[in-house]
């Protein structure tokens, strides 16, 4: 996620061409520790990508296609007015630390992403 979400969170999502990886952190206390990455199918359609759910934690498992500073982003489906929760392309993402760079995805407060 974006470098300016407040609060302890954060997810992560990486996408092969037939299956996608997920993974989150959070303050919140779970009854038992989520085993991530999930793992699980995925579809992509009218501008919206759809996670199959494959565990019980997820922040959300339909996003929205936006773009922030010429970049395609990823926002939660009812989000798209809070551009410190996107999930922004990480050049140097590594599945085994996949939180290490969000210090340094930064949104661009310039304009509004549509619904």
């Amino acid at each position: 996620m974006s470098s300016s979400w407040e609060g302890f969170m954060g997810v992560a999502i990486a996408l092969t061409s037939d299956k996608y990886y997920y993974w989150m952190y959070s303050d919140v206390e779970w009854l038992e520790e989520p085993s991530f990455p999930y793992a699980g199918s995925y579809t992509f359609e009218d501008g919206k990508l759809t996670l199959e759910v494959s565990g019980d934690h997820y922040y959300a498992t339909e996003w929205n296609i936006t773009k922030n500073g010429g970049r395609k982003c990823l926002q939660a489906k009812d989000e798209f007015r809070d551009l410190s929760r996107l999930l922004i392309p990480d050049p140097k993402f590594d599945a085994k630390v996949p939180f290490k760079n969000q210090s340094n995805l930064v949104a661009e407060f310039t304009y509004w992403p549509k619904p």
